[in-house]
């Protein structure tokens, strides 16, 4: 009987052994400290980590605000735009933000056009297409004053050679068939319009 105790007896723990060391570690390191009221583990956090974590999460905070901001106004912009809201019922907080938005916007748009115009310019073919541009800019412009002046009867049409006449034609040709596209826009435009009172009634 005391060779069968021997054998259910418990195995002697050696401390300096590898496997106790290795579990030694493990035990410390996933066990924390025990709070003896509910059973919770403590991990000591240092005042500096949770200030950390506190102005990061402030910082995410004021982001969502100007974003949430932002998406407003340019929602109240597209409002403005499309005429679902008139300025008469804008607070002046809303329009001096609207005002700021636009003026925004406009220098925003002047910044990208002057890039890319220098963008332009310092390409060897962008140069010369420059001034191509400029070149045809001031035909127009020479066209345009010699319109004003047959259009004033200072000039007749006798004084004029012939491609001057011909270009004159093709000027007066494209300035009709833009008022006439316009005219156009306009015409369908009142159409919706009165089509929406008309359905509103």
């Amino acid at each position: 009987m005391g060779k069968h105790l021997e054998e259910k007896s418990l195995i002697a723990v050696n401390e300096n052994s590898l496997f106790y060391k290795i579990k030694s570690f493990f035990l410390k390191l996933f066990r924390g400290k025990k709070n003896a009221l509910n059973g919770f583990s403590i991990i000591p956090v240092e005042k500096n980590e949770i200030q950390s974590d506190k102005r990061k999460d402030d910082f995410i905070e004021s982001i969502r605000n100007v974003e949430n901001e932002q998406t407003k106004l340019l929602k109240l912009q597209e409002q403005f735009d499309n005429r679902k809201i008139e300025k008469s019922q804008l607070s002046k907080e809303q329009i001096a933000d609207l005002t700021a938005l636009y003026k925004k916007q406009i220098n925003d748009l002047e910044q990208s056009n002057e890039r890319r115009i220098n963008k332009i310019r310092q390409n060897k073919n962008g140069a010369s297409f420059l001034k191509d541009i400029q070149t045809t800019e001031n035909e127009e412009t020479k066209l345009l004053k010699l319109q004003q002046k047959y259009d004033k009867r200072l000039i007749e049409t006798n004084d004029l050679p012939k491609s001057q006449i011909k270009a004159l034609i093709n000027l007066y040709k494209k300035q009709i068939s833009e008022i006439t596209k316009s005219n156009e826009r306009r015409k369908q435009k009142l159409l919706q319009y009165r089509k929406k009172l008309q359905t509103d009634n």
